[in-house]
C-alpha cells in the first residue's frame, strides 16, 4: 500500500499529489532490501520519472516526521544516497532502528511490519481492529505457540492497512491485560491508553472510521484496569522493543 507524502511541482509548475511506498527485493544470497517507489495517485500508478521532475527539492510539502526519517537518504540537493537502497546496509537499519514518532515508542520504519496479514483473522482491516478493541483476539489458541505473537501482528497490520502505527508492545500487553481479566476491552488496558496509535495517513481510506470506532467503544465502555501491582509490576514499560526473531517465531497466519 502506499503512503501520502504531499505535494510536489511537476516539470510544468503544477501542483499534484504524491504517495509513496516500499517494494521489496530479494538477493539470490537470500538478504532482503527495499527501495522506495514514488506514484502520483494511490491506486498504484508510477511516475514516470522517478525523481519527481527534476529533483527530490520538487517535493514542496513533506511531513514533518518522514523528513526527518529520510533525511539520510537524501543529499542536500534532493539526489539518492546509495542509489533507491533503504534497507540492506547495515547502518541504515540500525539508524531506522532507532528513529521512533515523537513521545512515542513506534519505529519510524515499518520493516517488522507483516503487510496483509491481518486478513487470515477477519475479510477486513476494521473488523479485525474493532475485535482488539473489544477483547476478542486475547485468548491463547490451544497448541499453537506464540499465538499472542501472531494475533499482535494481525492487529499492527490491521491499523497499517488503514493509515495508522501501533505500538506492538502496547498491542500485546493489551490483549494480555484482557486474557488475564484486568480488563474486558483492550481499549480500556492501561497499556494501551499510555501508547496511543498515530494516525500517519489521513488520506487513507476509512483512517478516520479507526478513530470513529476507537471512540465509540471507549464512550460506551467505560471500565477500571483492575490488576495486581504487585503482578503487574513491570508492565510494558521494561519490556524490551519486539525482535525480527519474535515476529518469524509466530509461524504463518
Amino acid at each position: 500500500r502506499l503512503l501520502y507524502a504531499g505535494k510536489y511541482l511537476d516539470p510544468n509548475g503544477q501542483v499534484h499529489d504524491i504517495w509513496f511506498g516500499f517494494v521489496l527485493h530479494r538477493h539470490r544470497s537470500g538478504k532482503l532490501w527495499y527501495t522506495l517507489k514514488y506514484s502520483a495517485a494511490k491506486n498504484n500508478v508510477p511516475l514516470g520519472n522517478r525523481n519527481v521532475g527534476q529533483v527530490k527539492r520538487n517535493l514542496i510539502t513533506f511531513d514533518h516526521h518522514w523528513v526527518e526519517h529520510w533525511r539520510c537518504h537524501l543529499t542536500e540537493n534532493g539526489q539518492w544516497n546509495f542509489g533507491h537502497a533503504t534497507l540492506g546496509r547495515s547502518r541504515l537499519r540500525q539508524a531506522a532502528a532507532s528513529k521512533c514518532y515523537p513521545n512515542s515508542r513506534i519505529l519510524l520504519s515499518p520493516r517488522n511490519i507483516r503487510i496483509g496479514i491481518w486478513s487470515a483473522w477477519a475479510g477486513t482491516a476494521l473488523h479485525v481492529i474493532r475485535d482488539f478493541l473489544g477483547g476478542n483476539m486475547a485468548a491463547d489458541r490451544a497448541g499453537q505457540v506464540h499465538f499472542d505473537v501472531l494475533q499482535t501482528d494481525r492487529i499492527e497490520a490491521a491499523f497499517w492497512e488503514l493509515g495508522w502505527r501501533v505500538d506492538w508492545r502496547a498491542v500485546r500487553k493489551a490483549n494480555k491485560h484482557v486474557r488475564n481479566s484486568h480488563v474486558r476491552l483492550a481499549i480500556n488496558s492501561r497499556s494501551w491508553k499510555r501508547h496511543q496509535p498515530i494516525m500517519v495517513d489521513e488520506h487513507q481510506q476509512n483512517s478516520r472510521n479507526v478513530k470513529t470506532i476507537m471512540d465509540s467503544i471507549r464512550k460506551g465502555n467505560p471500565e477500571n484496569h483492575d490488576y495486581d501491582t504487585d503482578e503487574e509490576s513491570s508492565d510494558d514499560e521494561s519490556d524490551p522493543f519486539r525482535s525480527d526473531s519474535e515476529s518469524s517465531d509466530s509461524g504463518s497466519s
